[in-house]
Parts: structure tokens; sequence; C-alpha cells
């Protein structure tokens, strides 16, 4: 196997940790076996080194529509599929066999143009997927294939049921899926392995995430963004982790983004490695290529802060990360400041009066949100 090595830069960021300290003691701590601080190495990538396009290729797509009232057209339908997904979600039986019928009479009518029955079809089967409708789902694809609706799109039509069981964390089911997928597309083929990673990570399957990585290099599948994140949440430890990342950063990839320093974090969190996790966060405020924090990432900080210290700069610094997050924060995140500002009150005695206040206030926003 090839030897992991960190690149060693002098700009602060976790992954080229100059003179932090602490980054470099989280990279001791892990057990990374060289870091060469001169020659700046990268980690050797297991797999084809891919430069994203300019403007790179989503897993979503849209057909071209001849004119604005088409578009308009093809709106109000996905409006009508969408309501049969909410029908559904709220508990109702037979939605998804109900949207193949309403598809199918669209067609029948003329209301839907040939080219676009594909996409109207794939639309109605994301949206289902994405309301985890396992049932209804399925009742809904069989009515389309059979139909003939998605003949030319099988790589798509099979990458929504790996949507579906990746969410719901069926690793069997998404293993014979891949077999099943054409291979029209590398980006298409890096959706579904995206989410084969993510009904691994949901049953905690690191062995099967790699042994799927391993298949993944074989068939020459370039690693992308969203299946590197993906593959990451995966993880149990953070020496694998970091391969990953190093991985990310061997294809070209933008490695020093939140949702990396995130799941790092919370990698070191559930080993036991809070005060580590606590390390990483703060590394990512220090990160200049890293520009915001999340509301996972906020909330991962506070709790983070309260479980490892009670130290009063520890709090105060724990409440400016939530001071300047971008995000719209929500009732977790609520709690948690409340929870840190009780802390501080305690930590400051009676003369924290300030502190005790917005604690209660925050309590009263949290029962009422």
């Amino acid at each position: 196997m090839a030897s992991l090595t960190l690149r060693v830069r002098r700009s602060g960021n976790l992954f080229t940790p100059g003179k932090n300290e602490l980054v470099k003691a989280l990279v001791r701590k892990v057990g990374v076996p060289r870091v060469d601080v001169d020659g700046a190495k990268d980690y050797e990538s297991p797999v084809p080194v891919y430069r994203p396009p300019a403007t790179p290729k989503t897993y979503s797509f849209r057909f071209a529509v001849d004119n604005p009232a088409s578009s308009t057209h093809l709106e109000e339908v996905e409006e009508r599929i969408a309501a049969f997904a909410k029908r559904g979600r709220n508990g109702e039986q037979g939605t998804g066999a109900a949207a193949a019928v309403y598809i199918e009479d669209m067609v029948r009518s003329g209301g839907l143009a040939p080219k676009d029955v594909a996409f109207v079809s794939l639309q109605a089967l994301k949206m289902f997927a994405r309301c985890l409708l396992a049932e209804e789902f399925g009742a809904l694809a069989t009515k389309v294939k059979a139909a003939g609706f998605v003949e030319s799109h099988l790589s798509e039509f099979y990458g929504a049921h790996m949507d579906l069981h990746g969410a719901l964390g069926n690793v069997e089911i998404a293993a014979a899926l891949l077999d099943r997928i054409p291979r029209r597309g590398v980006a298409l083929v890096s959706a579904h392995y995206a989410s084969y990673f993510t009904a691994c990570g949901k049953q905690y399957d690191e062995e099967a995430a790699f042994a799927a990585l391993r298949k993944m290099r074989k068939r020459g599948i370039p690693f992308d963004f969203c299946s590197a994140v993906a593959l990451l949440r995966c993880c149990t430890t953070l020496k694998r982790g970091l391969r990953v990342v190093g991985m990310m950063r061997s294809a070209g990839l933008d490695a020093n983004c939140i949702s990396v320093y995130t799941t790092l974090a919370l990698i070191a969190k559930t080993s036991g490695q809070g005060a580590l996790g606590l390390v990483i966060l703060q590394a990512a405020r220090e990160d200049p290529l890293c520009f915001f924090f999340d509301t996972i990432a906020v909330n991962l900080y506070l709790t983070l802060t309260l479980s490892c210290s009670t130290h009063r700069a520890a709090l105060l610094r724990a409440l400016r990360v939530y001071s300047k997050a971008t995000s719209v924060p929500d009732g977790t995140t609520y709690a948690r400041v409340a929870q840190v500002c009780g802390a501080l009150s305690r930590a400051d005695g009676d003369a924290s009066d300030r502190a005790r206040k917005a604690a209660l206030a925050l309590e009263r926003m949290v029962a009422h949100s």
C-alpha cells in the first residue's frame, strides 16, 4: 500500500498546518506514518486523478425546452407530481401508482411532448426517493419502466434507485444496483458510488465502502467531491479519514471546506476523541480557504465545547463562532447556545448577570420555536 504523506505548508490550515502546533499534534495523534515538512509531498491517491471541468456535470439534468410556455407547462406538471409525493409522505397509500397514471394520461392526451416524458418520469422518481417512500417509489418505477418512458435513460433511472436505497441504508440492494447500472457518463457513475457510500455510512459499514472504492479504482471511475465526502462519512477512524482527505487533494478536489472539517470532527467525537474534534473545528476557523460555518458545524462546535471545556475563554470563543455563523440557527442551535450561556454564568458566578439573562431568553426562544 502506498505510504501516506501529509503536505505541510505555512498557511495555517488543517491540511497544510504550518505553525499550528495543535494540528501537528493531531497529525501525530492519528498516526500518519510520515510528515514531510520541506518537500511538501502529497498523499498518493489510489484512484485516477480527476480534474473537474470548468462547468462540472451534475446528477440533475433538464431537457431543453422549445419556449418559455413549454417550460411553464413542465413546472405545472412537476408541481402536480410533487403533490402526489407530499400525499404519500403524509401516509396516503397508492400515490406512486397514481403519479404514474397521471404521467401516462398526460402522454396519451398530448400534454407531454415525447422529448419531455423521460425528464418528467425521472423527476417524479427523484421526488418519491427524497421522501423515502420505498413502496410508492417501486410502484412508480415499475410503471414508467414498463411504459418505456425511461428506456434511453437507464443510468439515471437506476441512479434514482441508488439515491433511495443510499438514503435508507440498504447496502445490499445498493451494491446489486451498482452492477446493473449502464456506464453512460463517468459523472453519473461517480454519483451512483456516492449514493452507495451513503448507504454504507448509514450502516457504519466502513469495510464495504472501501471495498467499493477499490472496485471504483479498477473500473477507472473518477473520485469526485460528492463520492469523496460520502466515503469520508463512512470512516470510523481519523487515520482513514485523513487518507480520504489526501485522496481528495490528489484528485484536485476542494478539501478545505466546512463539510470535510465537520466530518473529521464527527469522526473524532464518535471515536471518543472530542477534544481532538474541537481542535479540528478550531483549525477550520483559522483556515483562510474555509469561508463559513454552517448549522451542523456550529452545533458540533458548541456541543464539543460543552463536553470538553468549562473554561471561560473556550465558552466565549464558542459564542463568537455562533455570532459569526452565516447559517440560519435552528432550535438545537438555540438550545446549545443557552447551555453555553448557562455554563458561562456558572463559571463567572453572580458577576455574569448578562449571561444568565441571555440563557433564559434563549431557553424561552427554544420553547416557542
